[in-house]
């Protein structure tokens, strides 16, 4: 299952991220999960867009893991909400390869 949610600090307002984890287990054993790609080419093409416009903090990268912050700017946050959109639209697809927390 995969969960997504975007990261702020109570701590510090200017902080933004996202964080997505997990396997979405659509395709069979062996074979390329399309839900996965999906998933993985967003938050990626999430960190690479923010990381344009202000330093990331790559918290953790690895397979079925990708968690990122940033500061927040016009431009990071219109990134993210974007990403978290593509989220949502795959999820309403594909609602049982994705949980809830």
């Amino acid at each position: 299952m995969v969960y997504f949610t975007k990261i702020s600090s109570p701590a510090n307002e200017n902080i933004i991220g996202l964080l997505v984890r997990g396997h979405a287990n659509y395709a069979k054993k062996d074979k390329e999960d399309i839900v996965c790609s999906a998933v993985s080419a967003i938050a990626q093409t999430a960190l690479y867009g923010c990381n344009e416009y202000s330093k990331c903090n790559v918290n953790k990268i690895q397979k079925g893991y990708v968690s990122f912050t940033c500061d927040k700017t016009i431009q990071t946050e219109a990134i993210i909400k974007s990403a978290i959109l593509g989220l949502k639209a795959i999820k309403e697809t594909y609602p049982k390869c994705f949980k809830e927390e």
